[in-house]
């Protein structure tokens, strides 16, 4: 039975997807440590600042209908519809990635973003990337919903080692600007190479707006989420910015999450791949509470694995490599890997939830768990320092389980009856 199991999920494309973006994270954990030697502590923290304000202003560029076009593009329908749905998508996307940056500029103009002069400084210039970096989540949304799994992971691994290689060479050369230039010239490099691989007739295309009646509203409802989840997601970065943390310490908080999201690799695979299939089989109830459960179970002692492994990785490389004086990255990720066990517990459900359309109360759910993390990483910040921002994010955790588990559960009876 677990043969025949592994049989189905090699073929969706899961462990090609994975192992390229296992090779991504390899490689880029590999930059991060050089980065390490070449780059201060402070200056990693800045960067990891930049970064997750601009995802910020990224998702807001995407406007959800990275989402809308997987969700919709995936069903059964003529490939005809699937271009104009993704001709329509682009339209949008370069409206609001252009919105997205004035934002931004404007943010920044007013001092309303950050006090830190450094943050201010290089995200002008950051600011680049907005349209290049929405343009090609809206292009990995549409192979995903072709099912074309081996295609993204092959175009993944391409566009992840020009990045690479591109940062490597620059930040040698020039330190921290060269870091900041080459990662706007690998996301304009990137965002071409996705583009080469489309229709190059893609503008002829057109989708009559009655057979996507809920396209606008699940682009809608899932921007509202995924802005929620950004912000639930780097809530500990943004509140380390507004409480004007050492920034010594927000540099090793940066390299933590550097494992983290290693970790969370497994998770953002497993839901891409089955986001899908949950929408195809969004009125069989007895197929969507079987593979919930035997997928989600499968998930336990894989990521069980993933976070053993990379604890031990992360401890050979502080105390090997960075030297004693970094050992305040193992406490963090110690506690940064119970979030990322307790994220593993639903992480096929909330797949689930996007693939049958659930956008609305996932929404709330969302918003309760990052209110929630933020007062409780502010408080124990007073007594904890960074650690106590960290446990804020388990709280969120585990919030988000018990709400979305219970979400699920409650929308699949609806289904039964």
């Amino acid at each position: 039975m677990i043969v025949n199991l592994l049989k189905k999920i090699y073929q969706k494309g899961f462990f090609h997807l994975l192992g390229s973006n296992f090779l991504i994270q390899f490689f880029g954990f590999g930059l991060i440590l050089f980065l390490g030697k070449i780059l201060s502590a402070e200056e990693i923290g800045t960067i990891k600042i930049i970064q997750s304000y601009a995802v910020f202003f990224i998702t807001f560029a995407t406007f959800g209908f990275n989402v809308a076009l997987l969700k919709t593009a995936s069903e059964k329908r003529p490939s005809f519809e699937k271009k104009g749905i993704l001709k329509l998508s682009i339209i949008r996307v370069i409206f609001f990635s252009i919105l997205s940056m004035i934002l931004l500029l404007i943010s920044l103009y007013f001092g309303i973003l950050t006090d830190n002069s450094d943050v201010e400084y290089w995200l002008y210039r950051y600011s680049i990337v907005i349209p290049f970096a929405a343009l090609g989540y809206l292009f990995i949304s549409y192979f995903q919903a072709l099912k074309e799994i081996k295609k993204v992971a092959k175009l993944q691994v391409i566009v992840r080692l020009i990045f690479i290689v591109l940062i490597f060479i620059f930040t040698y050369l020039y330190g921290f600007s060269g870091l900041i230039y080459s990662t706007i010239i690998s996301y304009i490099i990137g965002t071409l190479i996705f583009v080469r691989d489309l229709d190059k007739n893609i503008f002829k295309f057109d989708i009559d707006k009655s057979k996507i009646k809920k396209f606008n509203n699940y682009a809608i409802f899932t921007f509202i989420g995924m802005i929620i989840t950004v912000v639930g997601k780097n809530a500990d970065i943004y509140l380390l910015d507004f409480l004007s943390a050492n920034k010594e310490e927000i540099g090793f908080y940066s390299i933590a999450t550097v494992f983290f999201l290693a970790a969370n690799i497994v998770n953002g695979t497993a839901q891409s791949i089955i986001t899908p299939h949950f929408s195809e089989n969004e009125k069989n109830y007895e197929w969507l509470k079987l593979n919930l459960i035997k997928y989600q179970a499968l998930m336990i002692p894989f990521s069980i694995l993933v976070a053993i492994s990379l604890y031990i990785l992360a401890y050979v490389v502080v105390y090997y490599y960075y030297g004693e004086s970094y050992s305040q990255v193992l406490e963090i990720l110690q506690l940064l890997m119970i979030q990322y066990l307790i994220i593993s517990l639903y992480t096929i459900t909330g797949g689930a939830l996007v693939g049958l359309g659930v956008l609305h109360s996932a929404i709330y759910i969302v918003l309760i768990s990052t209110v929630l993390s933020l007062l409780i990483g502010y408080y124990l910040f007073m007594s904890y320092g960074v650690n106590g921002v960290a446990i804020g994010q388990i709280f969120g955790a585990i919030a988000n389980l018990i709400l979305i588990s219970s979400l699920f559960y409650y929308h699949i009876k609806k289904i039964k009856s």
